[in-house]
């Protein structure tokens, strides 16, 4: 089912007093999750009459389409609301975010005005008024005494999660990571053992752009002596109970098992000291089981060697989770790569195999000559998106905020997208999405070529139908096969496994036949992975992938870090802002190419001119001056360690309201 964007309409039902007030409802045509001026504008209102108070949000949506699909939207929905709420109501507490998908409607689906109704944010206000020096937001007031965010509106969003302190914690948090901690391990100011429910607020920074937005340091040691650390990983957990932050008992830790990159001998654990804001070591690696030479026995040989003829089991997730997840490309799970693009035998193509599809975004020159604006037509192969095929070679009509050189080189050129989604609207204008190596990117666009005489809209609403019909079906075909597969695979695994039980049977020892089934299934996998006997035949049928995992003493800022290379040779670089003068510039950050650092530069003695050690990968460099404004530039590639001045020129960056700034930022100048 594809969504519908952009329309969106707001009412607000309040009543006189605290107690009686009903919930401000937030209206949304067919797929949308956007918010337009004038909901802004009605939510930026409630927060005077909901200060110091607490909400809770919760999505709808109408009846039509999966109801997978349909939870999805009515939770995004709510996200959005929670978004702007963060902004605009700092000191209002938003208590719960969820999404009812069309559960709960309040009218009747068989009509478009009842399914418009059901197409909702509620907010609900608590009747009870906690004045603002007595609370504590968990989500906004948890937070390093010496962070600072240098980009507040992309600054990542806490999690917030109620866990019960009384007993051993397991947390799941978005990105994979589990958060463990035992039971009495939480203690409050005066060291005494915390009961009950207890907020738990969680942040990972994987990407060194979220890095940047965030402000934490990324080095140890200053200018010259500076180290910058490459990260497999840095993660913000803080807890409280009632508005006071708690703390861990002394000798005991915090475990994450986290989904990073592998570690080797090169990383530690540090952590960003709450009085110096300077990294330093702490926590520690929680190592593998150790390997050992003693064999595992004749059963534990007989069962793993018969489970080998067990069919891998296939990928579970489902059409639309793989379209919204930053893991996959398509369908199927995105492959390492650094550019957006392959060179090979003086052409350029797709990075990806054949079966990841390779889509072009082509901007039109003529279009642009002759009419001053951009337009550019999606080139997709229709083998894997036949749903496109009723657009064709259709001009869509950008209307966002690049212009048409940062379009070129950022969206359009040498670029190979691996999806593509169209978010129709009603009326004029609407959204096509392109995914980029896991990352989903909005174009906005018109309905409607005002340039051509003889566009109908009637044709283009017939292709718009067409196509979500055809998407809808392509989405319901996939998820029934996959389960048909799930279904097969399971059923011969099953069958494997009770023919490897059986025969192993025959061949245990007197401690294994003390073994229930999956005991002694257990036993037998670890026994023959730890030994190593067959670690280059193993996979994924009975050997173990370990997950990185560190442990912390305490709630803070964690880094598992190494060093990574910076260059001797330094470059004297002037930055020229778009007036032409000289940029006085106090701290800078760069981000190598495709890696998981931050580069930091320092002004220490006020001059234009400065003395850098530039990354060779490093490709955008902001430049923050004393009042905090920011200018990007670009260093020209081979310039670095130069002999002689570099002058680079830099464009003012205002501070931006959402990610997609920095998306762009991350992207390869081509």
């Amino acid at each position: 089912m594809v969504r519908n964007t952009i329309l969106f309409i707001a009412l607000i039902i309040g009543l006189r007093s605290y107690a009686q007030e009903g919930p401000v409802v937030v209206r949304f045509t067919t797929g949308s999750t956007a918010l337009d001026a004038a909901a802004v504008k009605e939510l930026e209102a409630m927060c005077a009459r909901a200060e110091g108070r607490s909400l809770t949000i919760i999505g709808h949506s109408d009846d039509q389409g999966s109801q997978e699909l349909n939870k999805r939207l009515s939770r995004e929905r709510a996200e959005q609301v929670r978004e702007l709420l963060h902004r605009t109501c700092p000191r209002t507490a938003v208590r719960s975010v969820t999404g009812e998908g069309g559960t709960r409607p309040v009218a009747n689906n068989s009509t478009d005005a009842g399914r418009s109704l059901n197409r909702r944010v509620e907010v609900m206000i608590t009747p009870d008024h906690v004045p603002i020096s007595d609370r504590f937001e968990p989500l906004t007031d948890h937070g390093h005494a010496r962070v600072t965010p240098l980009l507040p509106g992309a600054d990542k969003p806490r999690e917030l999660h109620r866990v019960d302190a009384s007993k051993a914690i397991e947390a799941h948090m978005s990105d994979g990571t589990i958060v463990r901690i035992q039971a009495g391990a939480i203690v409050n100011t005066n060291g005494e053992p915390v009961q009950g429910a207890v907020d738990l607020t969680y942040r990972s920074f994987l990407d060194p752009w979220d890095v940047v937005a965030s402000g934490i340091p990324m080095h140890l040691g200053m200018n010259a002596d500076a180290r910058h650390f490459e990260t497999a990983g840095m993660y913000e957990v803080y807890a409280s109970q009632n508005g006071e932050p708690v703390r861990i008992r002394e000798g005991c830790e915090i475990t994450l098992e986290t989904k990073g990159p592998t570690v080797d001998d090169r990383y530690a654990a540090y952590t960003l000291n709450e009085t110096t804001g300077q990294w330093e070591n702490g926590g520690r690696f929680v190592d593998a089981a150790q390997m050992t030479n003693e064999p595992p026995s004749a059963a534990a040989r007989e069962y793993t060697s018969i489970l080998q003829k067990q069919r891998p089991l296939p990928d579970s997730l489902a059409f639309l989770d793989r379209q919204a997840s930053p893991y996959y490309c398509y369908t199927r799970p995105c492959l390492a790569t650094k550019k957006a693009y392959a060179y090979r035998k003086g052409k350029y193509g797709s990075p990806y195999g054949a079966e990841i599809p390779a889509i072009r975004v082509d901007m039109d020159r003529q279009y642009w000559k002759d009419h001053h604006r951009i337009a550019f037509v999606v080139n997709s192969a229709y083998r894997n998106h036949p749903e496109w095929r009723p657009f064709g070679a259709k001009r869509w009509i950008y209307h966002g905020d690049l212009d048409r050189l940062a379009f070129r080189k950022t969206i359009s050129r040498k670029h190979f997208y691996q999806d593509v989604e169209l978010i129709a609207a009603n009326g004029s204008q609407g959204v096509i999405r392109v995914k980029d190596r896991g990352t989903w990117m909005e174009l906005p666009v018109e309905m409607a070529d005002p340039a051509e005489d003889t566009n109908d809209p009637k044709n283009l609403d017939f292709a718009v139908s067409a196509y979500e019909k055809r998407l809808s079906q392509k989405a319901r075909e996939f998820d029934r096969e996959l389960m048909n597969e799930l279904k097969r695979t399971h059923s011969q695994r099953k069958r494997i496994a009770g023919q490897a039980y059986a025969k192993a049977a025959r061949r245990m020892n007197a401690e294994e036949r003390a073994m229930d089934a999956s005991t002694f299934h257990d036993h037998a996998l670890t026994s023959m992975t730890t030994f190593n006997i067959y670690q280059q035949k193993r996979d994924n049928t009975y050997s173990f992938a370990r997950r990185p995992r560190f442990a912390m003493p305490g709630f803070g800022i964690w880094n598992c870090d190494r060093m990574i290379p910076m260059p001797v040779v330094e470059s004297p670089v002037e930055v020229i802002a778009q007036d032409g003068e000289p940029i006085i510039w106090r701290t800078a950050y760069g981000v190598p190419e495709n890696g998981r650092a931050v580069v930091t530069y320092w002004n220490v003695d006020g001059r234009a001119l400065q003395s850098m050690r530039l990354s060779t990968s490093c490709e955008r460099i902001i430049f923050v001056d004393d009042q905090q404004r920011m200018t990007v530039a670009e260093v020209p590639e081979g310039k670095r360690g130069k002999k002689g001045k570099l002058v680079v020129q830099g464009l003012p960056l205002s501070q931006p309201k959402d990610r997609m700034v920095l998306e762009l930022l991350a992207r390869r100048s081509e």
